[in-house]
């Protein structure tokens, strides 16, 4: 970190101001925003539930607060830290007194470099923070906030790193919320199927007619009833019947009245109906007196299906409708035992328990995963700033964002990784369908070739170019093997697709290639464009060029011509000469002209057909 400095915001900012010190006078629906600080999620500026503004209170706010596209938005009060850069597109707005707004210096700072260096120092605004009932960075010491910073162009650097890593952070965690969402669908459509439907044998009945309460209260100071283990609506957690940090009567020194329950009974949370709290203890206790603790009828009604049946979308629906009180929501006995439902007989109760039972543990399992992703893909988020600040992306030599060994480039993970940047940038302009085997291999080709990473590759000149299947195909295969990708015959071509696994080894892949994305995204962006033959040509022009100056031959128009096509392979005869001359001007146009160094493609490898 030799080359950087590190200034007082005062010196990186032209402006740094705050957002209106008063709450919106008019709340008139209208054009004129006013945002929040939550509003401002880190790396992203949300246009969601703002307040709003008459028009000339909107002149008013916002002359004070003089917002423009570039601004660096920063959370000042209550969350602290979380910052994000205005967008030319954004609507015109202003903002409330939590948030502040930054104008930075370009010559000096760039904007999301400037952003990422507050998401990063989060913790050290936080400590500056003052205040008793809220908290908040008074503006003197946020001018004072000093912040690390290398040269601009080493900054923009920084900042494509993180950009495409957070690219995919974001598309992961999307990804995974809406598998998770998915799981919880899953279950709660299957009990909907299910519950208050007229079935074969079902029959009609209140709750009151199917399940009784028939505890007592008792006095947990009693030692009969000491060290029994204590059931309050905060040991259930929602949706799910697990409960968590129980303790004893004792140890919680209680002393008003509790139920007393056994295994029989079902608890039910008659706070709050809308947070779904019931619970099948396995075990004697005692439970808070504002749970009901319900025991099923013998004969007519199973505990698990009552289990299953109060945690059923209708039940709740029915129990908040009937909650609404001044004070906090809550379910009385009459109109908890007043709801009515299709109780089929006790086999069918006994299976549609179990197939429940049996998908609450698969949703549960799934959700926790995805729930560990989420968590994990934001400590990636924190790491991966912690590194950028302290000077660890700053070397082209670093090999993996992360404090583990970096990844060989030669070994087919690597390779895969590669292929599927390389997709994914196709995929965003839209060119997926471009990128078949034939862009993939001039991709991994010209990775070689002008990036200068060696990936163990071995081409020879085939039909479609310089090829090195083999190499390929073990990446491809590899990617298969762990649920990432493969490629799939479709027609006369392959297309890329994703599989179970793509999004955890996607964002993977933007950590071990950040330290090269710098040389590996402009080769991709060369070919994104490209179709299948020009890609073809264009990489079958560098190699043949990069030959002859191995050869020490001339390389002149003619004679790169002549070795690109007369000399390659017989099916580069079906391709027009004027397409070859294109790609040498290409190359002299963009500057990659090749210099000898790149490997020799020799031989003639016509094994396998590329699409």
């Amino acid at each position: 970190m030799s080359e950087w400095m590190r200034r007082p915001l005062a010196q990186l900012a032209l402006r740094i101001s705050d957002g209106s010190h008063n709450p919106p006078k008019g709340v008139e629906m209208s054009e004129f925003m006013m945002l929040s600080s939550k509003n401002v999620l880190d790396d992203q500026l949300s246009f969601d539930a703002p307040r709003f503004l008459s028009a000339a209170d909107f002149k008013s706010e916002n002359r004070r607060t003089c917002i423009a596209a570039g601004d660096v938005l920063l959370t000042i009060v209550g969350t602290i830290g979380r910052a994000a850069v205005v967008p030319d597109d954004a609507p015109a707005f202003t903002l409330q007194r939590s948030v502040a707004v930054l104008r930075p210096d370009t010559s000096v700072i760039d904007s999301r470099f400037l952003m990422y260096a507050l998401m990063s120092g989060s913790e050290a605004l936080n400590a500056q923070a003052r205040g008793v009932a809220q908290k908040g960075i008074y503006l003197e010491s946020l001018r004072e906030f000093g912040i690390d910073h290398p040269p601009l162009r080493e900054q923009q650097r920084i900042v494509a790193i993180l950009d495409e890593t957070f690219e995919g952070i974001a598309t992961a965690k999307a990804n995974a919320e809406k598998n998770r969402q998915n799981a919880l669908a899953l279950f709660e459509g299957y009990s909907r199927s299910v519950f208050n439907q007229n079935t074969e044998g079902a029959a009609r009945r209140e709750l009151a007619e199917v399940c009784s309460i028939n505890s007592k209260l008792v006095d947990p100071r009693n030692p009969a009833f000491l060290d029994l283990k204590h059931v309050g609506a905060g040991n259930i957690v929602s949706n799910t019947g697990e409960l968590v940090q129980l303790k004893t009567a004792r140890e919680e020194e209680l002393i008003s009245g509790k139920f007393l329950f056994d295994e029989s009974t079902v608890l039910y949370s008659k706070i709050r109906p809308y947070l779904m709290k019931v619970a099948r203890p396995d075990f004697n206790g005692l439970c808070s007196a504002d749970m009901y603790p319900l025991t099923a009828k013998a004969g007519t009604l199973s505990r698990d299906y009552l289990f299953h049946l109060l945690l059923s979308k209708d039940f709740t629906d029915y129990a908040i409708a009937g909650s609404a009180r001044a004070g906090m929501p809550k379910v009385n006995r009459e109109h908890l035992f007043a709801y009515t439902s299709w109780i089929p007989p006790l086999a069918a109760q006994a299976e549609i328990a179990e197939t429940l039972d049996a998908l609450h543990a698969e949703t549960q399992a799934l959700e926790a995963v995805y729930r560990r992703k989420l968590a994990a893909l934001e400590e990636l988020k924190k790491s991966l700033l912690h590194q950028a600040f302290s000077g660890q992306l700053t070397s082209s030599k670093q090999t993996s964002i992360g404090q583990q060994p970096a990844l060989p480039t030669t070994t087919p993970e690597f390779t895969a990784n590669i292929i599927s940047i390389a997709h994914a940038r196709h995929e965003r302009l839209q060119r997926e369908k471009t990128f078949g085997r034939v862009k993939e291999q001039k991709t991994l080709h010209l990775i070689e070739s002008i990036a200068g990473i060696d990936l163990g590759r071995q081409p020879m000149r085939d039909a479609a170019g310089p090829n090195d299947f083999q190499h390929m195909l073990k990446a491809e295969e590899w990617a298969q093997a762990h649920g990432f990708f493969k490629m799939v015959k479709t027609g006369e071509g392959y297309e890329f697709r994703k599989l179970s696994k793509f999004d955890e080894h996607m964002s993977h892949a933007h950590q071990t290639l950040a330290p090269y994305l710098s040389r590996l995204e402009p080769v991709i962006d060369l070919l994104v464009p490209l179709d299948k033959e020009e890609a073809e040509v264009f990489a079958t022009v560098h190699a043949a060029w990069n030959n002859l100056l191995i050869d020490g031959v001339q390389a002149t128009d003619d004679a790169i011509v002549l070795a690109a096509r007369q000399g390659w392979h017989p099916d580069k005869l079906k391709i027009q000469e004027h397409k070859f001359r294109t790609a040498i001007q290409t190359i002299r146009q963009k500057k990659l002209i090749p210099t000898g160094s790149a490997k020799y493609v020799g031989g003639q490898k016509a094994l396998f057909e590329e699409s």
